[in-house]
């Protein structure tokens, strides 16, 4: 039993991991990983010199930007094989107590319940509690400290370049605000069923 509860904890902290780097993404405050991949990919003092053209500017930024989104697809993946990889070692071990605990069982207010299943009910009680301590005290104390380390660092934010898409305009005249440019990034999907 304290097998299966130390690897219910284990899926919380990993649970709980998982929001906070996707809090992080929400808020366009990636781990430092991402920014030192932004720099061994292209340093600014060797570009800005040689690069004077506004496409190959361009281009320098979509490279790094899909690498970017290419770091964050293996982030999620290494996320989602802890969660199932947790989730078996979980599911094996409560199999196992449930062949331990099928030959017995107790009588409580006139229901035949064995053991197994009661225990059950509690952890299943107790991993929503945690996800629920997690989700509405942790992780809004975690994004409002992200919040406040994203405008500390404001400048450095706004020279790197985001993983969310950004709609690029090679026009002479930009008859958009900064706010319509940002609502255009949205993309397609948001665009038709903001309500």
């Amino acid at each position: 039993m304290d097998e299966l509860n130390q690897l219910q904890d284990i899926q919380m902290d990993i649970h709980e991991d998982f929001l906070k780097f996707e809090a992080q993404n929400s808020l366009e405050y990636l781990p430092s990983n991402f920014h030192r991949l932004e720099n061994f990919i292209s340093s600014d003092d060797l570009f800005s010199s040689i690069i004077k053209d506004k496409n190959l500017k361009q281009h320098r930024y979509k490279i790094i930007q899909e690498a970017k989104r290419t770091w964050l697809t293996i982030y999620l993946d290494i996320y989602e094989n802890k969660i199932q990889e947790h989730k078996f070692q979980y599911q094996k071990k409560c199999l196992q107590l449930q062949k331990h605990l099928s030959k017995h069982s107790f009588h409580f207010n006139g229901t035949d319940d064995n053991l197994y299943d009661s225990y059950m009910a509690y952890m299943n009680h107790r991993k929503k509690r945690l996800k629920q301590e997690i989700q509405c005290e942790k992780i809004p104390i975690y994004r409002k400290k992200l919040l406040r380390l994203r405008r500390r660092d404001k400048k450095l934010i706004n020279k790197l370049v985001p993983v969310s898409a950004k709609v690029i305009l090679d026009i002479p005249y930009n008859p958009f605000s900064a706010r319509e440019l940002a609502y255009l990034s949205r993309g397609i999907f948001d665009l038709f069923f903001v309500f």
